[in-house]
């Protein structure tokens, strides 16, 4: 059975599709297609099996991995290190590429607008007014909270960490140490680039509405896969079906860039002093 070696475990809106191809660019490193398999995180995808996931990795390249975000999001998906450790090994090679938490927040909010998650009026500094500890969004920014478990189970030579930054603005160097890290040798990269600051839309109220309608869900079901993406890639539905960010209310103010901070604070040194990631400034 062919297993990966080499995980992408987060986080989510830190640039890890940018790693992930970058990684796939390197002659001995295969990365799955599609990107986030979420074979540890998602119940339905573990229980079809290592059948199932082993058909996404060739066995001719020394490395192969996968990049799946969902695995840095222990307050919804449980026992994820545990399962990767009882599956492929305590070797397996893990990377977690990060991002200013009050960055990431925001582009996380916007994400969820994006997908219809969070209602397009909602206002992301009356939503930071109204925090809860255990809101999803800030848990994910919790850096250290998220890959404690992981530092418990794996040897911590075997976890690397970087900087969503440091990918964009100096990608040969960043990319110079991960391969250091994997143990092949270095290659020179061509730099892609990040969508980390692509102007985003999100679904109009009345096509999410639609979308939503059980008559339509249960149509979905039976439309195959192909028709499906075709129409959701149609210039005309987008052009029908979606709205672009207001900048008015999906922007963090200064106080709530405050308050995040504070939030994040004890997490963000927890975090500098097991990786030396700096972002409490």
């Amino acid at each position: 059975m062919i297993k990966p070696n080499l995980l992408v475990i987060g986080a989510m809106k830190c640039a890890s599709t940018s790693l992930h191809n970058y990684l796939d660019l390197h002659p001995k490193i295969q990365m799955s297609e599609p990107k986030e398999l979420e074979f540890f995180s998602s119940e339905e995808n573990f229980s079809k099996g290592l059948e199932w996931y082993s058909q996404f990795f060739d066995l001719q390249y020394p490395l192969r991995g996968e990049s799946s975000t969902n695995y840095t999001k222990r307050h919804r998906f449980k026992n994820v290190p545990e399962r990767i450790n009882e599956t492929l090994g305590s070797n397996v090679k893990l990377i977690y590429i990060v991002r200013d938490p009050i960055e990431r927040f925001q582009s996380h909010f916007t994400d969820s607008k994006t997908y219809g998650h969070t209602p397009s009026n909602c206002d992301i500094n009356i939503t930071v007014e109204n925090l809860s500890f255990d809101d999803h969004i800030l848990q994910t920014s919790k850096y250290y909270y998220q890959v404690k478990e992981y530092l418990q189970i794996f040897d911590k030579k075997e976890v690397y960490f970087l900087k969503s930054e440091d990918l964009k603005h100096d990608p040969q160097s960043t990319l110079n140490k991960v391969f250091k890290f994997l143990e092949v040798d270095l290659i020179e990269i061509i730099k892609i680039e990040s969508n980390l600051s692509k102007t985003k839309s999100y679904p109009s109220s009345g096509y999410a509405q639609f979308i939503n309608i059980r008559s339509i869900k249960s149509l979905k079901k039976l439309l195959p896969n192909s028709l499906i993406s075709d129409l959701k890639n149609s210039i005309l539905i987008k052009k029908i079906s979606r709205k672009k960010i207001d900048p008015s209310i999906d922007t963090l103010s200064s106080q709530s860039r405050e308050k995040l901070r504070n939030l994040l604070r004890e997490d963000l040194k927890l975090f500098k002093d097991e990786t030396g990631i700096d972002y409490l400034k």
